[in-house]
């Protein structure tokens, strides 16, 4: 059986078709000797298409050899797979009034075929727009246009006039003919009606005879609405830190059509009294696709209930258009870094000085993290940071510190900022302030009074305050510096007002307040240190201990003064242990410090049961 490529020319073509194939190959079969393009106007074009099967075996290839002016093949070269169909395209555009004839000389395999090509370049009847745009028109609502159509011809024409096209329901036009003399023009009321929102694309159709190229004018709309929305739709505050604002954008957009007129405006009464409306930029006109900003502030204060309220947005005429919810609740994490600045004074050149930073969540135990630390400033290379622990760190419950240091081999003044990033939504960066001094200090000597700071039985959930003076003891001027808690021990002790350094004349003493607070009853005696330095001394200490008791005592009276007494007599005196807590306290022991007068013995028998509130007992 032989195999064939039949390329059969559109049912739209003119055409001759014979009962054989003009071109064969083994694969390839054209069955048409002309193609006539009818009348076309001047610099316009008309294509007939020719679609082309192979139904062969092997790739086939159709090459248009030559073609005649004024007509144009696209493509020049048409390869066809096995099995596929392509398609040959022949254009007319006529240059030039009157008939066009050529040939198409195309090859398919070892044959060739000619076919003739005809057509008619004629002048455009009418002289009329390309394109009419009514552009937005709200729906439901009508634009009328009017198109002049003039006869550019030499003799009368009557001319039928109809919208088409996919959206050529959405225009009429009226009257839907006209007569127009010679070189006479008339015009055609082109009506838009939007029926609804969408971009309309049609064509007034102009026909001056049944055989006549057809003279289509492009009619374009849209079908507009006024609409605009509020980008977020309702507007949520979550969770704000006591005593915190938080504020948030509101746009008003224009998603419509067409430019909207917005008056204003307004929280509505009944709005929870912690939201505001700053600034208002209204009333203004805003252009399609164009929005105008709004900032809603939320501050709970000090309440921690849930708040609501509404931002109504009206009109020019004061007519309201949409309201938008707003919702807020006191409370989340608040984190904070203390202290809020960290000034390490003056400090030896060459030397290294640290101090310790806390992130303290202070609002609901909220999960918020601490994401990372960094120095930043112009001598950020001067200045470290070192969370005391893995990042990112939970900070719900448990403070982080950072061990803030600071080197700078040359003297002068230094300042850079301790940036700490972190979850909070409200603050998510905290910074802290840094700065030092350097200068070239001398040997000295240095004495701190006491050595050991005792505060002794102290209650839990109070603040003891104990003072400790470091003394120039040497002959020359003497740099106090590096001050701090040590690190690594109990952190239940703190410097409420630390002096960063201070230059000691001979003699001259630096009084250091140390703070103790704990918030529960240790079991043993917490031990804490002070750490100081000296000139060019390595740092040293001055040790710290407490005892936390939920239980109050308190001895009168405190201290118990012998006076002066002769030798070889023992004089007596008796102070009283007061309870002054809530609950009962039993007694088990009374002893001395280690540093003690061994010269002074007390009497007391562990007798009479729990010392109960209010009550007291003597001790000789």
């Amino acid at each position: 059986m032989r195999t064939r490529l039949w390329v059969i020319l559109s049912v739209a073509l003119t055409g001759c078709f014979c009962e054989q194939p003009l071109l064969r190959s083994a694969s390839a079969a054209i069955d048409t000797e002309s193609l006539d393009f009818g009348r076309v106007f001047v610099g316009g074009r008309h294509r007939l298409e020719v679609p082309v099967v192979n139904q062969g075996r092997a790739q086939l290839q159709v090459i248009v050899d030559e073609i005649s002016p004024s007509f144009r093949a696209e493509p020049a070269k048409l390869v066809v797979e096995p099995g596929d169909t392509a398609h040959l395209t022949f254009l007319f555009e006529p240059q030039r009034l009157g008939e066009h004839a050529g040939i198409a000389k195309l090859s398919g395999g070892a044959e060739l075929i000619e076919i003739r090509l005809d057509g008619e370049g004629v002048a455009k009847a009418l002289d009329v727009l390309e394109e009419l745009d009514f552009g937005p028109v709200f729906v439901g609502d009508t634009r009328t246009l009017e198109l002049t159509v003039a006869n550019a011809v030499d003799l009368p024409l009557s001319v039928v006039a109809a919208p088409g096209g996919e959206d050529g329901f959405a225009f009429r036009v009226e009257p839907a003919s006209l007569e127009l003399p010679v070189r006479e023009s008339g015009r055609l009321a082109v009506t838009f009606n939007p029926p609804i929102r969408a971009r309309y694309e049609a064509e007034l159709v102009l026909e001056t005879c049944p055989t006549c190229p057809r003279i289509r004018v492009r009619l374009t709309g849209v079908g507009a609405v006024v609409l605009v929305r509020a980008n977020p739709d309702a507007v949520d505050f979550g969770l704000v830190s006591l005593g915190r604002t938080r504020t948030l954008p509101l746009l008003l957009e224009n998603v419509g059509d067409v430019p909207a007129f917005l008056g204003s405006a307004d929280l509505l009464e009944g709005a929870g009294p912690g939201f505001s409306l700053g600034a208002s930029a209204l009333p203004r006109e805003v252009p399609a696709g164009e929005a105008v900003a709004l900032e809603v502030s939320f501050s709970p204060g000090q309440a921690r209930p849930p708040q609501t309220g509404e931002v109504r947005v009206f009109g020019l005429s004061g007519e309201p258009l949409f309201d938008v919810p707003l919702t807020g609740r006191g409370g989340g994490p608040d984190l904070v870094v203390s202290p809020g600045a960290i000034d390490f004074g003056v400090v030896p050149a060459g030397a290294t000085a640290t101090r310790l930073a806390h992130v303290s969540n202070l609002g609901d135990r909220d999960e918020v993290d601490v994401l990372s630390v960094r120095i930043e400033g112009p001598d950020a290379g001067r200045f470290s940071a070192e969370p005391q622990g893995s990042l990112p760190a939970d900070v719900r419950l448990w403070d982080l510190a950072i061990e803030v240091g600071f080197t700078a081999p040359s003297t002068g003044s230094f300042a850079a900022e301790l940036i700490v990033v972190s979850t909070d939504s409200d603050t998510p960066e905290l910074k802290v302030a840094l700065s030092a001094e350097t200068v070239v200090p001398t040997p000295c000597a240095l004495e701190a009074r006491p050595e050991h700071l005792r505060f002794g039985l102290v209650q839990t959930l109070i603040t003891y305050e104990r003072r400790a003076e470091l003394v120039n003891v040497g002959a020359t001027p003497c740099l106090v510096w590096d001050l701090g808690i040590h690190p690594t021990l109990s952190q239940l002790f703190s410097l409420p007002n630390p002096p960063q350094s201070a230059l000691l004349a001979p003699g001259e003493a630096l009084e250091v307040e140390v703070a103790f607070r704990s918030e529960y009853a240790t079991p043993s005696l917490v031990e804490g240190a002070l750490v100081y330095r000296g000139g060019v001394e390595e740092a040293r200490t001055v040790r710290l201990s407490a005892l936390a008791s939920s239980a109050l005592l308190v001895a009168v009276p405190n201290p118990v003064d012998f006076g002066q007494a002769p030798l070889g007599f023992a004089p007596m005196r008796s102070f009283e242990v007061r309870n002054r807590g809530g609950a009962g306290v039993v007694i088990e022991r009374l002893s001395f410090s280690l540093d003690s007068a061994p010269e002074i013995t007390f009497f007391y028998s562990p007798t009479g049961g729990p010392l109960g509130p209010g009550q007291a007992r003597k001790f000789r």
